[in-house]
C-alpha cells in the first residue's frame, strides 16, 4: 500500500455514481526515489498502476485485484521535484459477473501522464 506513505490524499471529488477525481501529493522525500533514480527521480510505473487500485478501492470500500488491462499508456515522466501535486480521476462500471471495468487517468497540472484503459478489477 502505497497511501499514507508514498502519497496523501489532498482531496477527493465524486463527479457521478461511478466517476471521481481525487488530488494527490508525491512524497518526493520517499526511499523509492533513491533508487529509482537518485539524479533524476520519477514515480516507477508500476507505482501508477498502484495509485489507481489503491483510490478505485477507497472509492469502492472494498479491495480489488486487476486482472486484465486493455491498454496501459506511460505518457510522461513524473518527477516529484519538479512534481508533487497529481490529479487521478477514474470512471468505472459494475459488471453483473462481480467486476469493474475501469479507465483512469494520472495528471499533472492538466496534463496526462498515465493512462489505464478498460482495466477489469475483481
Amino acid at each position: 500500500m502505497l497511501k499514507g506513505d508514498f502519497y496523501t490524499i489532498i482531496s477527493t471529488a465524486t463527479k457521478e455514481s461511478n466517476s471521481f477525481s481525487s488530488v494527490l501529493e508525491i512524497n518526493k522525500e520517499h526511499e523509492i526515489f533513491k533508487g529509482h533514480f537518485p539524479e533524476l527521480p520519477i514515480v516507477p510505473g508500476v507505482c501508477m498502476m498502484q495509485i489507481i487500485k489503491e483510490q478505485l478501492e477507497d472509492n469502492l470500500q472494498k479491495k480489488v485485484k486487476l486482472l486484465s488491462s486493455s491498454n496501459i499508456k506511460f505518457l510522461s515522466l513524473i518527477n516529484p521535484a519538479e512534481n508533487t501535486v497529481i490529479e487521478v480521476d477514474i470512471k468505472f462500471i459494475a459488471t453483473e459477473e462481480g467486476t469493474y471495468v475501469t479507465d483512469g487517468v494520472i495528471s499533472v497540472k492538466g496534463a496526462p501522464y498515465f493512462k489505464l484503459v478498460k482495466a477489469i478489477y475483481k
